[in-house]
C-alpha cells in the first residue's frame, strides 16, 4: 500500500513538472524555481505551487466579468480620450502629456484607465497627520463613505474609525467597507459586524474558508477611501496604530505616504471602488453585479467627467470659492482642509487652493438623493450637455457627433495646464485581463527618464524586467536612487531585498537606508511624472496582488514629491555594494538564498 501511495506521488509530481515546463506561461526564472522545488520536495513542493502559484483559483472568471462590465462605465469617455489624444497629438496644449503620451496611452488601452483631472493633490508623509485629517473628513460625510483596507486593525485608531463608521451610518450615510480577510486576521470578526448592526456595510475581500486554503493568493492590497464621492485618500496606510508610531511591539519608525486628492480622479477611485465591492458578490456567487453601481452616476456618465474636468465651461477649477463650477455638483463653501504635507509644509496644496474646501460634502445640491451630479436646478445634471451614456443607448447620429466635438474641446481645455493635475488612476489583479499593468506602468516610467529617477519602497525584489531596465537607466547615467528601510517587517524579505540591492549598486544604482520602516510606495521621474499608490517592487505586488496607484503628469507635484525624497535622503545612509560585501557571510549566504525564493515572497 505505501508502495502505491509513493509511485503515485511521484506520478503527480511528474506531472506537477510537466505541467510547469510546458504550459507555465510565468517567466523562466519562476518556472525554474518551482521545478526545483518540486524535484526536491516533491509532496511539499506540490502543496506549495497548489498554495502560491496563481494557477488554482476558481473566482477570477467571475471577478474578471465584474471588472469588464465596470470598464464599460467609461468606454465612451476612453474612446474619446484615445481619438482626442492620437488624432491631434500637435495640439495637446500640455508639454508634460504630449512627452509622456506613449504611457498614457498604454494605460488609456490596456489599463482601461481615464485621463482625468485632479483640482486638489495634499500629501501626508505622517500617519498621524492623515488619521487626523482623515477622521475629520468622515466626521464631515453626508452621503457616502467608501474605504477599502488591506489591515483594519481592532486598536487605538481602528476602534476610533469604527465609531465614526457606525455613527455615520446610524445617521443615514451610505457607509461601505472591504477589508481583505487575510490581512486583517488578527481582528475578531465581531469588530466588523457592529457597522453591519448599525446600518453601513462591511465585507471581507477573497473570504478565507476552512478547506479552502488556496485564498492565500489574490489578496486586496489597496488602500484607499472616497468620501461624497468627491474627496478621497490613497496610498501606503492601512489602519493601525503603527501606522503614527503608536504600537509599542513593532519599535521601528514607520514612514508612509499617502494623496488626499479633489476632483475627477476622485470618481475614477470610486468605480473602483465598486467594481471590488461587487467582486465580492461575484466570488460568493451572489446575483447581483456592478450594474446596480450605476444609481451612483445617475444621467449621463461621460457627462460628470466633462463637468468634473471643464467646470461645464467655466475655466476655473479653483476649490475654494463659492461657486466651484468645475466641481461634481456644484457648491462647495466654507471648509477646513488642513493642508499638511506631512513634512512640515504648513500650505501643502499641490495645485489648488485647500483652504476653503467643502468638507460638507454637498454632492448634489438640491438632489435629495445626494448622488453625484445635479443641482437644485436641474437635478439630472446634464444641464447644457449632450446625453451620450451607458444609460441611453439610442442617439442619433448627429447628436454623437455633437457630444463628440464638444468632449474634445472640453477635453483639450482641461490639459491646458492651469492648477488641475493631469491623473491617471492604475489598477492591477487578478481580475485584469492584463494582470501586471502597474509593473508595465513603472517600466515605460524608467524607460521615459532622462534625468533622474526615485524610489521609495518597502521591499525590492523586481522580477527580471523591472531589473533590467533599471540597469540599462543606470547604464545610460540616469541618476536612479531608490530608498530601502533599514528595520523591517519581515526578515526574509530584507536579505532578499539586500541581495538585489547588492547586485544593482554593481550596475550604478544608488540605494540610502532609512532609519527605520518605509513604508511609501512612490516613484519620480525626471521632475515631471511621479507615482503614489501601494504598489510594492515585488513580484506579488506586480503579479498576485489587488493593487492601485495614482499617476500624476505635473511638474509642481512632482517637485513637491521630489522635494520630500531629498528630506528623507538627509536621514539616509548611503550604502555600496562594497558595504553589502562586508557582512558576515552567513548572512549573505542567507540573502542568496532569499533572492532565489524571492519570485515567490
Amino acid at each position: 500500500m505505501a508502495r502505491i501511495i509513493f509511485y503515485s506521488a511521484q506520478a503527480i509530481n511528474i506531472l506537477f513538472v510537466i505541467f510547469v515546463l510546458f504550459f507555465e506561461r510565468k517567466e523562466s526564472t519562476r518556472r525554474f524555481i518551482w521545478i526545483l522545488l518540486l524535484l526536491i520536495f516533491p509532496v511539499g513542493g506540490m502543496v506549495l505551487y497548489i498554495l502560491f502559484s496563481g494557477n488554482f483559483f476558481t473566482g477570477t472568471k467571475r471577478m474578471h466579468e465584474v471588472k469588464q462590465t465596470a470598464q464599460q462605465l467609461t468606454k465612451d469617455v476612453r474612446r474619446e480620450q484615445k481619438a482626442t489624444l492620437t488624432q491631434s497629438p500637435s495640439n495637446i496644449p500640455n508639454p508634460v502629456i504630449k512627452e509622456f503620451l506613449p504611457l498614457i496611452t498604454m494605460n488609456l488601452m490596456e489599463g482601461k484607465s481615464l485621463l482625468v483631472s485632479t483640482d486638489t493633490a495634499i500629501l501626508y508623509t505622517r500617519g498621524e497627520d492623515f488619521f487626523n485629517d482623515l477622521c475629520q473628513e468622515l466626521e464631515s460625510a453626508k452621503v457616502s463613505i467608501f474605504m477599502e483596507y488591506f489591515i483594519f486593525h481592532k486598536d487605538n485608531i481602528g476602534k476610533r474609525i469604527m465609531e465614526i463608521l457606525c455613527r455615520k451610518a446610524r445617521e443615514g450615510v451610505d457607509v461601505k467597507l472591504i477589508y481583505d480577510d487575510l490581512g486583517s486576521i488578527a481582528t475578531p470578526r465581531r469588530f466588523f459586524r457592529q457597522l453591519n448592526k448599525a446600518g453601513g456595510e462591511a465585507r471581507p475581500f477573497f473570504q478565507i474558508r476552512i478547506g479552502l486554503p488556496l485564498t492565500l493568493n489574490y489578496r486586496n492590497h489597496r488602500k484607499l477611501t472616497v468620501i461624497d464621492s468627491d474627496r478621497a485618500f490613497i496610498g501606503g496606510i492601512n489602519i493601525g496604530d503603527e501606522y503614527e508610531n503608536k504600537n509599542k511591539r513593532f519599535k521601528p519608525k514607520w514612514r508612509d505616504t499617502v494623496v488626499r486628492l479633489t476632483g475627477s480622479s476622485v470618481l475614477t477611485l470610486q468605480i473602483n471602488f465598486l467594481s471590488d465591492w461587487y467582486s465580492i458578490d461575484a466570488w460568493n456567487k451572489h446575483t447581483k453585479g456592478i450594474e446596480e453601481a450605476k444609481k451612483y452616476f445617475p444621467g449621463s456618465f461621460t457627462d460628470f467627467f466633462v463637468r468634473a474636468d471643464v467646470g461645464g465651461g467655466n475655466a476655473s477649477r479653483e476649490t475654494g470659492g463659492g461657486n466651484a463650477s468645475g466641481e461634481i455638483g456644484g457648491d462647495a463653501e466654507n471648509s477646513d482642509a488642513s493642508g499638511r504635507t506631512g513634512g512640515g509644509n504648513a500650505s501643502g496644496e499641490i495645485g489648488g487652493d485647500a483652504g476653503n474646501y467643502d468638507a460638507s460634502g454637498k454632492t448634489g445640491g438640491g438632489n435629495a438623493s445626494g448622488k453625484i451630479g445635479g443641482d437644485a436646478e436641474n437635478p439630472d445634471g446634464n444641464k447644457g450637455l449632450v446625453s451620450y451614456s451607458i444609460q441611453k443607448q439610442e442617439v442619433s447620429a448627429k447628436e454623437k457627433k455633437e457630444h463628440s466635438l464638444k468632449f474634445r474641446k472640453s477635453f483639450l481645455e482641461s490639459l491646458a495646464g492651469g492648477k488641475a493635475i493631469p491623473t491617471q488612476i492604475v489598477t492591477a489583479g487578478p481580475n485584469e485581463k492584463h494582470k501586471a499593468n502597474i509593473e508595465d506602468t513603472f517600466i515605460r516610467m524608467i524607460m521615459s527618464a532622462r534625468k533622474n529617477i526615485f524610489i521609495q519602497t518597502p521591499y525590492f525584489t523586481p522580477d527580471e524586467g523591472f531589473y533590467t531596465v533599471l540597469k540599462l537607466a543606470a547604464y545610460t547615467g540616469i541618476k536612479v536612487r531608490i530608498m530601502i528601510p533599514s528595520q523591517w517587517d519581515k526578515f526574509f524579505m530584507k536579505a532578499a531585498s539586500y541581495e538585489f540591492a547588492r547586485e544593482m549598486c554593481a550596475e550604478g544604482v544608488e540605494f540610502f537606508l532609512y532609519p527605520g520602516f518605509i513604508h511609501s510606495k512612490m516613484m519620480t521621474v525626471d521632475g515631471k511624472i511621479s507615482s503614489i499608490g501601494t504598489t510594492n517592487i515585488d513580484v506579488r505586488s506586480f503579479r498576485l496582488l489587488f493593487e492601485e496607484n495614482a499617476i500624476f503628469y505635473d511638474k509642481n507635484f512632482t517637485a513637491e514629491c521630489e522635494r520630500i525624497f531629498e528630506e528623507d535622503m538627509e536621514l539616509c545612509r548611503p550604502v555600496t555594494k562594497e558595504d553589502f560585501d562586508k557582512r558576515f557571510i552567513l548572512k549573505r549566504a542567507w540573502g542568496s538564498f532569499c533572492k532565489l525564493f524571492s519570485p515567490l515572497l
